[in-house]
């Protein structure tokens, strides 16, 4: 995956780790894999609001916090768009869950719209009884 999406995902993910307000919308799936591939779904799509909705403590971010965060995904997405013609689907392909049920790694298999594929590895966590991207 091109660095700068990695690094925008990522920066997305660890600046969701801090909490403030709550928010409504939280996006309810009851396997790892199946918030895995919704909220990558979201992310081929441009529904960064519904993307952000998958991830750890989402309902918790102030709102200039959010803004902040889907201008970072736009911008990964058009760097994204420039270079592979953007991602066209994502599926999960592989899941390894803990005994406790609280933590999981999914296996995503990507493909982009200049048909290079590619697979990545994807923390998925339960929070607050619900499965989250980490």
């Amino acid at each position: 995956m091109n660095l700068r999406l990695v690094a925008a995902l990522s920066a997305v993910i660890f600046l969701l780790s801090c909490k403030s307000e709550n928010k409504k919308g939280i996006v309810e799936k009851s396997t790892p894999s199946e918030i895995a591939e919704t909220a990558y779904a979201h992310l081929i799509k441009g529904e960064y609001d519904e993307y952000l909705s998958c991830v750890q403590s989402y309902d918790s971010i102030p709102q200039r916090y959010h803004n902040s965060l889907v201008n970072v995904l736009k911008q990964a997405a058009e760097n994204e768009k420039k270079e592979r013609k953007g991602m066209v689907s994502a599926k999960a392909i592989a899941e390894n869950t803990n005994e406790k049920a609280t933590y999981s790694v999914v296996r995503i298999y990507i493909t982009y719209g200049d048909s290079t594929k590619e697979e990545i590895v994807v923390p998925v966590i339960k929070y607050n009884g619900r499965w989250r991207l980490k």
